[in-house]
């Protein structure tokens, strides 16, 4: 089950977990600041939790509040994750503080690709973020941490259903002056059949590997990580007149990979500054019958130089930041388009933070100046308030950009796509207000939003002229709007948590594909014996719209609602070794994300754990 800590606070005050411990704990909260405070609603899985997402890291993501998961039917294809009825685009997802969205993939992450090897600690922050990390943060960030907090040892191997077998080892020792964390994870899988007619079975495989060392002396501290994911995927084609998955021979092989670099000084107690160097590169391949038939790679280089002051009760941030994107596509030629291209975009930025208390409340003012050789300049900004401290109310407005992507404004899909250079970025304007309440050992949460887009980009617009699909502006505005509440408590021996989102998103007037209205979340754990715990949890969506386009005009269908139940045993066998047993969608609920394609039914593992 997953355990949250609701951290709403301005200088790392403490954040209680949800099982009512002892002792609080100190939170640092990197996300919402480079100062390392916030004045949002932040959730946090630790390390712990991490750890038991056993199968697949995305399903993990479903309890986070606001986030509605799609999926091509099995594990390891394409996942999209929509933050409060945003686009799956608008989601930032950083290592260590370096962007993972694919500058070729629409500029998204890939969910089906995620393990959780290596990340000790994930960060889920929702709302206006470009005022602190750019133009992909439009909706929202996710923060994988991989810097380790503890001596670790860890050996798992695992076998489950589809013929899956999952293992991973992790490695870690902590000093007062030193760190160094090595992780290795890998899955294959048989997979299942995506489409709904046919008997062929998809498979997967994901191999990640990360390290991350660190060491400080004096006043300087320097850290260097890397990370590197390939992934095997097999898939369906989706011919016309039908365009739905079909029992086929397609494949995906990717490869990303990460390496950055941090060093740090802090000549006075007061002020601070780190540089910190960072590498991308994400390289795609598709293949149609064994044969190669299109292929990108994205490359995102950047350069930050950062510096904290404080004074008092006072704290600034000024942070100027260096961006290169380079990408490349090949493929063969269409009556749509040459797909053989190279892009390039080099960028810049300037962002400001600050930060007050008086007394009882909370300030915090942040902007950010973009500029770029491919976009016109481009401005974002964040204020922010808190009162009180337990209560503690916050309020807060955010203006994002987010810029049109590669594909939108360049990305030949083969017989599908064409690209639309004139594009314009789209701008959003959200407001935020909420209460964050601990009692005992309850902690509960409870967050209104409301959000204007203006410029929606539609990447499926027919162009009749043209004879193809494109992206185009929206003309009008388009609105999200919604509740969000989050409950951690203990009730006698059972631990339960609870998460509820209600998000209304629509394009002038029209709802949204791909956005349920209703999401939420349940887990509970016991202690059956001292050697035994046992959870049980259920994951809920409410119906959502998607687009069938074998008519013409396409017309929207709907996704009916669904439960997925799951279950998990922990058995310690001995203080080294244990045994965990766990299940997903218990029921065998037949449901979709994505119109068109089967889900992957009951899912079970065993895995056995050593620690030595």
């Amino acid at each position: 089950m997953l355990k949250k800590l609701l951290t709403l606070a301005f200088v790392a005050t403490p954040a209680w977990t949800a099982f009512g411990a002892d002792l609080a704990i100190e939170e640092i909260v990197v996300t919402a600041s480079r100062i390392g405070s916030v004045d949002q609603r932040v959730v946090v899985m630790d390390e712990d939790e991490v750890d038991e997402a056993f199968f697949h890291a995305a399903d993990a993501l479903r309890v986070l509040p606001g986030l509605a998961l799609s999926t091509n039917g099995h594990r390891g294809s394409l996942a999209q994750a929509r933050v409060r009825g945003a686009e799956s685009n608008h989601l930032l997802v950083l290592l260590d503080g370096v962007a993972l969205n694919d500058p070729v993939l629409g500029s998204e992450f890939n969910f089906g690709a995620l393990d959780f090897a290596g990340v000790q600690r994930v960060e889920y922050l929702a709302g206006p973020q470009s005022a602190i990390w750019g133009s992909d943060a439009l909706a929202g960030v996710l923060y994988l941490d991989s810097t380790p907090r503890r001596d670790a040892s860890r050996l798992a191997l695992g076998a489950g259903s589809h013929g899956t077998v999952d293992a991973d080892v992790e490695f870690a020792r902590v000093s007062g002056e030193r760190h160094a964390a090595v992780a290795v994870g890998r899955v294959v899988s048989d997979g299942t059949n995506p489409a709904a007619t046919g008997d062929e079975d998809d498979g997967f495989a994901n191999t990640t590997a990360h390290v991350n060392l660190g060491r400080s002396w004096n006043r300087w501290q320097a850290s260097v990580a890397a990370r590197l994911t390939d992934t095997d995927v097999d898939y369906d084609p989706t011919p016309g007149p039908r365009y739905l998955p079909a029992d086929g021979d397609r494949n995906a092989r990717g490869r990303s990979a990460m390496v950055h670099g941090a060093l740090r000084f802090s000549p006075t107690d007061t002020i601070e500054s780190w540089l910190t160097l960072a590498s991308s590169r994400d390289r795609n391949r598709q293949y149609a019958d064994g044969a190669f038939t299109d292929g990108t790679v994205g490359r995102r280089d950047t350069a930050t130089l950062a510096t904290n002051f404080r004074f008092d009760r006072q704290r600034v941030n000024v942070t100027v930041e260096l961006e290169r994107e380079r990408i490349r596509q090949t493929g063969a030629a269409s009556p749509f388009g040459d797909p053989n291209q190279r892009q390039r975009i080099n960028g810049q930025s300037i962002t400001a933070e600050y930060q007050v208390e008086v007394g009882r409340f909370g300030f915090s003012a942040s902007a950010r100046a973009d500029s770029s050789d491919a976009f016109e300049d481009a401005f974002a900004y964040r204020l922010g308030a808190t009162i009180g401290a337990n209560p503690r109310w916050f309020a807060n407005v955010g203006r994002g950009v987010k810029n049109p992507t590669f594909t939108e404004r360049f990305g030949f899909t083969p017989d599908t796509f064409i690209g639309n250079p004139d594009l314009a970025p789209e701008t959003s304007l959200g407001f935020e207000t909420g209460i964050v309440l601990t009692v005992s050992a309850t902690t509960a949460s409870l967050v209104y939003f409301n959000t204007t887009l203006h410029h929606e980009i539609d990447g499926f617009f027919f162009d009749i002229a043209r004879g193809g699909f494109t992206a185009c502006n929206i003309d009008g505005e388009s609105h999200r709007e919604g509740a969000e509440a989050t409950l951690d408590t203990q009730l006698g021996p059972v631990a339960l948590s609870a998460t509820y989102a209600y998000v209304d998103s629509t394009a002038d007037d029209v709802r949204e594909l791909r956005r349920p209205h209703h999401i939420g979340n349940i887990d509970a754990r016991v202690a059956i014996t001292h050697s035994v715990h046992a959870s049980v949890g259920v994951a809920v969506s409410g119906s959502a719209l998607d687009r069938d386009f074998s008519t013409w005009p396409a017309t929207d269908v709907e996704l009916d609602a669904y439960r997925l139940w799951r279950g998990k045993l922990d058995i310690a066998l001995s203080p080294r070794w244990s045994l965990i047993l766990s299940a997903e969608n218990l029921l065998g609920e037949d449901y979709a994300t994505v119109y068109g394609y089967r889900s992957p039914g009951v899912t079970a593992m065993v895995k056995v754990v050593f620690d030595p």
